[in-house]
């Protein structure tokens, strides 16, 4: 089992995010920019700096036109969570 802490968790998410957004050639101002975040806020859910919400995840989603499942591409069995 992978012992991840929050900080870990987030990291995977990000980089799942950031996977995707690159795949569909979105720079982190477009997605910023169409889905209503900062700029800022964007960098810093794609690093795993801030833990960020349901709602801006599907804002994410939406944008980038996928599934939730894209994002919590991950075994959850792995990951312990503090």
């Amino acid at each position: 089992m992978i012992k991840a802490g929050k900080s870990k968790l987030l990291t995977l998410v990000g980089s799942n995010i950031r996977e995707q957004r690159k795949a569909q050639g979105l720079t982190q101002q477009q997605l910023a920019y169409e889905s209503g975040l900062e700029l800022s806020q964007v960098n810093r859910i794609e690093l795993g700096k801030i833990n960020t919400s349901v709602l801006q995840i599907a804002k994410i989603c939406k944008v980038l036109d996928i599934n939730p499942d894209k994002i919590f591409n991950f075994n959850i069995d792995e990951v312990e969570i503090e």
